[in-house]
């Protein structure tokens, strides 16, 4: 995930789904608490529920990330504008005594 490589694991976000499903239902069929299984299922289902269920799990953490309006792919910061001189009357980054 960290090279943003969607076909590293080769495993579809429905099938993905479908197994943390099974594991559901394993769970409550003996009577077990699994509450990382359902946040992992709940979110396999949040991104197949948005239309995109053949993507591959890698993606799964761009479309949560997606969903809470940001993203993971690192985008380049334009360097800041540089200031004149200090000390130079009228700048706005100055606070005035008055």
């Amino acid at each position: 995930m960290l090279k943003r490589d969607p076909n590293a694991h080769q495993f579809t976000l429905t099938n993905g789904l479908k197994d943390t499903t099974y594991v559901e239902k394993l769970a409550q069929s003996v009577g077990l608490a699994n509450p990382v299984g359902n946040a992992v299922k709940n979110s396999f289902a949040l991104a197949v529920g948005t239309g995109r269920g053949d993507l591959h799990v890698p993606m799964l953490s761009d479309i949560v990330a997606e969903l809470n309006g940001t993203s993971l792919v690192r985008r380049e910061i334009a360097p800041a504008h540089k200031k004149g001189p200090p000390g130079k009357a009228g700048r706005a980054d100055q606070v005035s005594d008055c």
